[in-house]
């Protein structure tokens, strides 16, 4: 690719990253990932009003090249690298008579701050005059970086980023000149087990705080240096670039280059009470705390939405403030608070038959709960005497000590561009491979953040073997040339529409079925009703629940 021109200099543009850049013009827009190290020494601009000074700021220093990659053949690398080198030699200014076209480049590989782990902390020794001049020797040459990024360490993607360390990355190619490095981006350094939620929120002694938050990074220390973990939240995305923009808890951003990229950041609730709201884990240890300190006291509670965490949270509180009913009673014979639960559904658990939701209104009503159906909340307001207010949309309102609103899911996709999102905010993807083909290659979405999810764990387990069999096979086929396509068939996803759902109603009761086999009240304590699962949460941490690799025996790897 012929180059025009090519200048050192600062930018002084808002938020810009700070230190020298290098600016490029070529007749092709093509990604190009630059390293640049530290200053040598600074040289004299071009006298004024050479051609190739037009435009430049004044501070104009020469610099050695740490890196150099590209996304197009050898032979524009060599021509590239030559053309850098003896701009350097000639005082950091070179030109050339060819066409204006600038040539893209991802902000962050520019950046002068490269000991943190987005960029290589290899430094080479600092090259003579002459030795820049010649073209280094291949043995000299630092091995290409290539980001593997999740963003989201919850669920979805704890389980896939433990799943890719344990099974995808030992199988990729060691040939020393391509280096994979796996980046796990998620705002908050705690995972929230929110399946324990609803007995979290009762007292704090049955599920104790550090056993349904955990820390995230200690699970990824068995990897070593191939893993690292940034808290920092997903602000924007330019797939075009293929680069990620993260903020960090102390407000500065930073942009990652990425190789291939995992969306895994899943939904949030309404109430911070069910799940992280896609910032730090404090707001929930807030909500949490500040709940605890007002039920022992409630004499009424309102708790929205007839789903799984509406119902599980209006047993769990019933039995702990109510009791149970006796042998031949079916409610409380004193009771201490009023329980409401409201539903705009004709049924509770809707993804259940109309038998399992009428057990599931009797075991509620044994410790206590009264449900209402076909009924919204239109809006909610504290009191003056600190109580909470609700409207209902036929003008009734309710006055509780206490309201949960356990309904509803919001995709946490707001960094995600426009065109890539349906209307409700889902990211659109292949429901069967699971890549987001709109927005390149090797990009993918897993868990509830995507279009082919249900909001439920058992299609995070389902797609998380057939995104990694199809991440694989993209890795190999591209490994040596980014262009290239795997051979044979993709792994395809198929969605659970057998009846699935376990839903513990107080301490010893439940529904529930599995693949369409209802099972009795006595399993459902059993699987999950005696801890919530809360036994198993540290797997999650650890990588040991997808210590076995899901083989895929169809699958045909590019050769």
């Amino acid at each position: 690719m012929p180059i025009q021109s090519g200048l050192l200099h600062e930018d002084r543009r808002p938020n810009a990253v700070p230190g020298p850049k290098l600016m490029l013009y070529a007749e092709q827009a093509s990604p190009i990932t630059i390293k640049l190290l530290e200053p040598l020494q600074p040289v004299a601009r071009k006298p004024e009003g050479s051609r190739a000074s037009e435009g430049a700021a004044s501070a104009v220093s020469a610099f050695h090249i740490g890196f150099v990659s590209a996304t197009t053949q050898s032979a524009y690398q060599r021509l590239f690298l030559r053309a850098i080198i003896t701009s350097i030699a000639g005082r950091g200014v070179f030109s050339d008579s060819y066409v204006q076209q600038p040539l893209r480049y991802p902000p962050a590989c520019l950046s002068s701050l490269h000991n943190g782990p987005l960029h290589s902390s290899r430094t080479p020794p600092t090259p003579s005059p002459r030795f820049l001049l010649k073209r280094q020797p291949s043995n000299t040459t630092m091995p290409e970086t290539r980001n593997i990024v999740f963003l989201g360490a919850s669920y979805a993607g704890l389980s896939s980023a433990h799943y890719f360390l344990r099974h995808i990355y030992p199988r990729l190619p060691t040939d020393g000149n391509i280096k994979y490095r796996v980046l796990v981006v998620d705002p908050s350094s705690k995972w929230y087990a929110r399946h324990g939620s609803p007995r979290a929120i009762v007292r704090p002694d049955l599920i104790p705080l550090d056993k349904i938050m955990l820390d995230i990074e200690p699970g990824f220390k068995q990897y070593g240096d191939k893993v690292h973990f940034i808290q920092a939240k997903a602000t924007s995305w330019d797939e075009k670039a293929r680069t990620v923009v993260v903020q960090k808890a102390d407000g500065k951003t930073e942009s990652i280059a990425y190789w291939a990229l995992i969306l895994a950041t899943g939904t949030k609730t309404f109430s911070p009470l069910f799940s992280l709201q896609g910032n730090s884990h404090v707001e929930i240890e807030r909500s949490l705390k500040s709940i605890h300190s007002k039920i022992s006291s409630a004499k009424d509670i309102t708790i929205i939405g007839g789903g799984p965490a509406g119902v599980e949270t209006a047993g769990e509180l019933g039995e702990y403030l109510n009791g149970a009913a006796g042998w031949f009673a079916s409610s409380p014979s004193h009771p201490k608070a009023k329980i409401t639960l409201i539903t705009s559904a004709s049924k509770l658990l809707p993804a259940l038959r109309q038998s399992i939701s009428d057990q599931a209104q009797v075991l509620l009503k044994r410790v206590g709960v009264e449900v209402r159906f076909n009924t919204k909340l239109y809006s909610s307001g504290d009191t003056a005497d600190g109580r909470t207010k609700v409207m209902l949309h036929d003008g009734e309102e309710l006055v509780s000590d206490i309201v949960i609103q356990a309904m509803g899911n919001q995709p946490l996709s707001g960094y995600v561009p426009e065109h890539l999102k349906d209307t409700k905010g889902y990211v659109v993807q292949n429901n069967q491979t699971l890549r987001v083909d709109a927005a390149g290659a090797r990009v993918y979405a897993v868990g509830d953040v995507g279009t082919s999810s249900s909001d439920g764990i058992m299609d995070i387990m389902g797609q998380v073997p057939v995104m990694e069999t199809n991440l694989k096979r993209d890795l190999l086929a591209a490994h040596a040339n980014a262009y290239a396509k795997p051979k044979g068939k993709d792994r395809l996803f198929e969605k659970n529409t057998k009846e699935t759902q376990l839903v513990p109603i107080g301490r010893s009761k439940g529904v529930g079925a599995i693949l369409g086999w209802r099972l009795p009240s006595f399993f459902i304590w059993m699987i999950k009703g005696r801890d919530y699962m809360m036994g198993n949460a540290g797997d999650k941490i650890s990588g040991m629940e997808v210590k076995k690799e899901s083989v895929w025996k169809q699958e045909e790897l590019f050769q």
